[in-house]
């Protein structure tokens, strides 16, 4: 194919446009959209019209950063009067200006950010955002004051992935929400959007792929997540603006104790019909117990609450040291039972089921202020060679803290709350159970006709 001028189609168009408005652009796009095509000829502009400028692009790999722009770039450059030098080792470029000096063109994977530090970067692209974990430090740490003396400015993309960071990055070029911020300005556009994108293409991954995967990957959606736990809760229906005291008729808490790790702990208020309503949360790495105790005493407070009011908290009973000593503070929580009641279930995929049972009733609220809560229920996910048909399958360690205390809590809330009575065949192989002679005589036992309802035997 003959490499051609850039010429933008309408999307691309609109954020160039938009260059002289904002200091950070943020673009979540579909896959086969232009983004690179896009990210390259802004580099090569930014290097060619400006006067002796740095240009940075950030890549979650430095392979990803080759395989990506690399290579565009060196072909785009012909149209921008070629490279003067090009390190391939290094993925490094320089230019002559317009102006006669000199642009240089940088191309870096975040496992080698610490090279940034300390430099003045005039223009910045962070590329595939969503996958680079780590990237608020990054940027705050690093990449942001890189930028402060020579008041750079930043163009970033990516697909999104479920609500994970990229979704709060995004949502601040959008008006009328907390992350909002003057300096950005963000779009999302679909994959068809470009008219470049085949129709065919667009059918055929339609035809092709899970449609969790199609609008994440091509419709450039945040609702939709491949391999998330709990993919019943959403946004839209469980998060509520206001929550009134008075409704509920007793409290319950969930903790999961850590250091290094966030230390998690959800306070939840429970009306009459028993649906649950986090209104409150903790999530801070490094606290000590007695910090624990002020900063939970802290929270109950704002509800004029105190801890010996709350119907039952739980905590982790692998934690029996941490236990005795909250205990000794005055915090009394009760140990989680690890028993799912089922032989062929383990207790963490017990707990996982039944409260993806209970968001799914409608039995389950969060207060909007509980920012990490949602962020955990959006991010908690399987591990990518999740087995369904495996009852013992548990979800992957990350992004997990609220969600053990949630599943820990709900889990002895049913043990102790809500009995389970399990028939005498319940966990025996279909058909062989036979009721002992005592109980086929008793009136009101087990018969043949209650264990046809629960077995569908045909006699």
């Amino acid at each position: 194919m003959e490499d051609k001028p850039f010429d933008p189609h309408p999307g691309q168009l609109e954020v160039i446009e938009a260059y002289d408005n904002y200091r950070f652009r943020v673009l979540n796009c579909g896959r086969r959209w232009g983004k690179t095509l896009l990210s390259v000829n802004e580099m090569l502009s930014q290097a060619y019209f400006g006067h002796q400028q740095l240009v940075v692009y950030v890549a979650p790999t430095i392979t990803q950063a080759r395989d990506i722009a690399w290579r565009q770039l060196k072909r785009s450059a012909q149209f921008f009067g070629g490279l003067e030098k090009a390190n391939e080792a290094r993925l490094e470029c320089t230019l002559r200006a317009k102006d006669g000096s000199r642009g240089e063109i940088w191309l870096r994977g975040v496992e080698n950010y610490d090279s940034l530090r300390g430099l003045g970067i005039n223009f910045l692209i962070g590329d595939e955002i969503a996958s680079i974990k780590g990237w608020q430090p990054i940027w705050e740490e690093v990449l942001r004051p890189t930028l402060s003396d020579t008041r750079g400015k930043g163009l970033f993309c990516s697909t999104p992935k479920g609500y994970n960071h990229w979704y709060s990055w995004f949502m601040k070029g959008q008006e009328g929400n907390e992350w909002s911020d003057p300096d950005y300005k963000s779009w999302s556009f679909q994959s068809w959007e470009s008219p470049y994108f085949p129709k065919e293409e667009k059918e055929k991954n339609e035809r092709e792929l899970t449609e969790d995967s199609f609008w994440q990957e091509y419709g450039a959606m945040f609702k939709r997540f491949t391999g998330l736990v709990y993919k019943d809760f959403d946004r839209d229906k469980h998060i509520v603006e206001a929550v009134d005291p008075s409704q509920f008729v007793f409290w319950l808490a969930g903790h999961d104790p850590g250091f290094h790790n966030p230390r998690a702990f959800v306070l939840i208020g429970v009306d009459r019909k028993g649906t649950w309503y986090v209104v409150d949360e903790l999530y801070q790495p490094g606290i000590t117990n007695p910090q624990f105790k002020e900063e939970c005493n802290r929270i109950l407070d704002k509800w004029n609450l105190n801890f010996d009011q709350l119907e039952l908290a739980t905590m982790d009973s692998a934690q029996q040291s941490d236990i005795a000593e909250l205990s000794d503070l005055g915090l009394s929580f009760v140990p989680v039972k690890k028993q799912s009641g089922e032989s062929n279930v383990s207790w963490v995929r017990y707990k996982v089921d039944k409260f993806a049972e209970r968001i799914r009733a409608g039995l389950f609220y969060v207060y909007r202020p509980c920012v990490k809560t949602v962020w955990e229920l959006e991010n908690y996910s399987w591990p990518k060679t999740q087995d369904q048909k495996n009852p013992d399958e548990s979800p992957a360690k990350l992004n997990d803290h609220i969600c053990d205390a949630l599943g820990d809590l709900n889990a002895m809330y049913l043990h102790l709350y809500e009995t389970i009575e399990l028939p005498p065949w319940a966990g025996k192989m279909k058909g062989t159970y036979v009721p002992p002679a005592s109980e086929q005589e008793q009136e009101g036992g087990w018969t043949d006709e209650v264990k046809s309802d629960y077995w569908s035997i045909d006699v």
